[in-house]
């Protein structure tokens, strides 16, 4: 039977919570231009989405999506996990150590994963049974989420 250790607890204090700040931001410059190539993959992805789902003018659904996606979004930090571990062992980073990340990625962490991935889905046909209960098949572009009919047609 093997032994576990008990987690030691910290005390988070402010000076603590810069100094992490600080560590991250010289490490976000350490590895800006990969980092930012990493991060922009997803803000494409993001954005092609929202370009979907506004052309299908299910704009309300924005919302939703964005909100599931925080189920989903930190699996992908085991990207800036590998980063990390290269910068501590000062070794140069590469787009391949991001790739490789996700390969070390341990079981436990791809079981979150695929239960997180899961939820979003429940999550994603729930708030779209929700939609059809109450919207119905009426299409709706994002614009009239941010602006009252009344401004676009006066009757």
């Amino acid at each position: 039977m093997s032994e576990y250790l008990a987690p030691v607890f910290a005390r988070l204090t402010l000076s603590s919570l810069f100094r992490a700040i600080r560590h991250g931001w010289e490490m976000f410059l350490i590895t800006r231009p990969l980092s930012v190539s990493y991060a922009m993959i997803f803000a494409v992805i993001g954005v092609v989405i929202l370009i979907g789902i506004e052309r299908a003018s299910f704009a309300p659904m924005i919302f939703p999506l964005a909100g599931g996606f925080m189920l989903v979004g930190p699996v992908l930090l085991s990207g800036f996990f590998a980063m990390a571990d290269r910068v501590r062992r000062d070794e140069l980073c590469r787009f391949s150590d991001i790739v490789h990340g996700f390969s070390r990625t341990s079981r436990e962490m791809l079981t979150i994963a695929l239960v997180c991935t899961l939820l979003f889905m429940i999550w994603v046909a729930d708030v779209a049974t929700v939609y059809g209960f109450t919207v119905g098949r009426v299409p709706a572009s994002l614009l009239t989420l941010f602006f009252p009919s009344k401004m676009f047609f006066r009757s």
